[in-house]
């Protein structure tokens, strides 16, 4: 569970590092894009959040994660499809629609991640197994900034490549996990969104 997790907090990181560089040097895209699609994406990720969780309240953690998985692949093929788009306002716009598939692999992980990290976990021990599971966060940003680099340097959509296997083989995992995990810890209470 912990090494899937480091794979998606892992795919968080490449949007706030990758696209930068992506969009500007690689895509050609107007600097002032950036803007643009980190406060689309501020904005959905604050905003999302509730619905999102009333909608997965309905569905096994693992497969919500899993869901977080196809959700995240989708966006970085769209993130090197865009690649092949015409420049200007087709670069722009396939840009904006693989920062809105990411945020919505975002929203989608972070709620069942965040639970199954903490009901997996032996009530004697969980203190120390959330303690290791959230440590994937800080891995990942620490090794993020120098693997996203050195790939996007060498080949820049071997870096999309790259992302969406790791996060297809954690999605694959997580539900391979499930029917070793309590039913309790892959279904969400009820009321986990009042």
């Amino acid at each position: 569970m912990v090494l899937a997790e480091l794979a998606f907090t892992f795919a968080h990181w490449v949007f706030p590092l990758a696209i930068p560089v992506y969009a500007t040097v690689v895509l050609h895209a107007p600097a002032s894009l950036l803007g643009v699609l980190f406060t689309i994406n501020a904005v959905l990720v604050g905003v999302g959040q509730l619905p999102v969780l009333r909608w997965q309240r309905a569905v096994r953690r693992t497969h919500a994660m899993a869901l977080a998985g196809v959700v995240f692949i989708a966006s970085f093929c769209a993130f090197a499809f865009a690649d092949m788009l015409p420049a200007g306002a087709g670069v722009s716009v396939g840009l904006l629609v693989a920062t809105l598939l990411f945020t919505l692999g975002e929203l989608l992980h972070a709620t069942p991640s965040a639970s199954l990290g903490a009901g997996a976990a032996p009530q004697s021990h969980r203190g120390r197994y959330l303690a290791v599971y959230q440590l994937t966060w800080a891995v990942s940003a620490i090794f993020a900034p120098v693997g996203v680099t050195q790939v996007i340097t060498v080949n820049p959509q071997l870096l999309w490549l790259i992302v969406a296997v790791i996060v297809a083989v954690a999605s694959v995992t997580v539900l391979r996990l499930a029917t070793s995990l309590p039913t309790d810890v892959v279904w969400p209470a009820k009321d986990d969104a009042r």
